[in-house]
């Protein structure tokens, strides 16, 4: 009797299969996307996925070829011998695609290991017919564990949310109170909030404190960036000594500016692009310097002022008194 083999797909047949799967549940599937790489590891082609289901917001999911990572290609090979982290998760040595998820919210290293939610998917093949000669070969994914996670976590969202990052297994049949895991979720969710708020507030006053010194320099040319949400420190400020100023305002600014970086300086940088002209020994090399100075600001203006025209980039101008950086 010939053996029966599963069909022969590639990764992005395997991943739409996965997708049909899940939609064949009632769920609806948005925004997939599908790449080759995680971080700066590289695997072949369409070996992931993410995407996210209409019935259950907040949370990102993910599909894995198992060729991801030599280590699940060894535990194919050698039917799960030697310890891997596939181990760890129960995931079964015949997986052909390993299914994860995370709370959105929380999201730091995407990848099953970090994951609460997280099973192998394999497919199986059979014979089904009244008789031998009216038998058709049937293929289809063994998804029990697949369809039990999506239902908990439409099901129960909070539970989910506040297990989907905990990387054990079988969380789903956790039997805690269901009030207790509320006011859980209802603390967690205050100090995030708390938290986002302290950094929100800091970020104003940064704002705040860094518009108030550059209303002092007459003297400087000035830029304040704000590199965006994920960057710290958040802001920075640029300053370039202008052409032909008096040196008598510019011993006064200077203060401000020296007072400024004294209490500001791991919360607000202040890079200044020009040596201290009101010293009384420069040399030829400490004006060369100082042009090579001027020469660099103008080519940090000119990159700052791109970045306004980049969609993909967060940083933004905060405030300036440069022209060409305002068009």
């Amino acid at each position: 009797m010939e053996k029966l083999k599963v069909s022969k797909k590639t990764n992005l047949e395997l991943m739409e299969s996965v997708l049909l799967k899940i939609e064949s549940y009632g769920y609806h599937i948005k925004d997939k996307t599908f790449g080759n790489c995680y971080f700066i590891f590289e695997g072949e082609d369409n070996s992931v996925c993410h995407f996210h289901i209409k019935e259950i917001p907040g949370f990102l999911f993910g599909l894995w070829s198992t060729c991801r990572f030599d280590t699940i290609k060894y535990q194919i090979k050698h039917n799960g011998v030697g310890h891997t982290w596939a181990d760890s998760l129960d995931i079964s040595p015949l997986s052909e695609i390993v299914f994860f998820t995370q709370y959105e919210r929380d999201l730091d290293k995407f990848k099953p290991s970090r994951s609460g939610f997280v099973t192998g998917l394999f497919r199986q093949v059979w014979e089904e017919g009244p008789d031998f000669e009216h038998r058709e070969i049937k293929e289809d994914w063994e998804d029990y564990e697949l369809e039990a996670i999506l239902d908990y976590m439409k099901k129960h969202p909070i539970r989910s949310a506040e297990y989907s990052g905990m990387q054990t297994r079988y969380i789903w049949h956790d039997d805690r109170s269901g009030l207790r895991i509320f006011f859980t979720w209802v603390k967690d969710w205050y100090y995030h909030w708390k938290y986002e708020f302290k950094d929100w507030l800091a970020h104003k006053i940064n704002i705040f404190v860094s518009k108030r010194l550059v209303k002092h320099l007459k003297s400087f040319y000035y830029l304040i960036e704000d590199k965006g949400e994920n960057w710290t420190p958040r802001l920075d400020i640029y300053i370039r000594r202008k052409e032909n100023v008096d040196l008598e305002n510019i011993c006064v600014e200077q203060k401000y500016i020296d007072k400024f970086d004294d209490k500001w300086f791991n919360r607000v940088p202040l890079c200044q692009y020009d040596i201290d002209i009101t010293d009384n020994h420069l040399t030829q090399d400490d004006y060369d310097d100082d042009k090579q100075l001027e020469l660099k600001f103008k080519q940090l203006v000119s990159i700052k002022a791109n970045y306004q025209n980049d969609e993909d980039n967060e940083a933004s101008i905060i405030s300036t008194n440069i022209k060409e950086l305002m068009k």
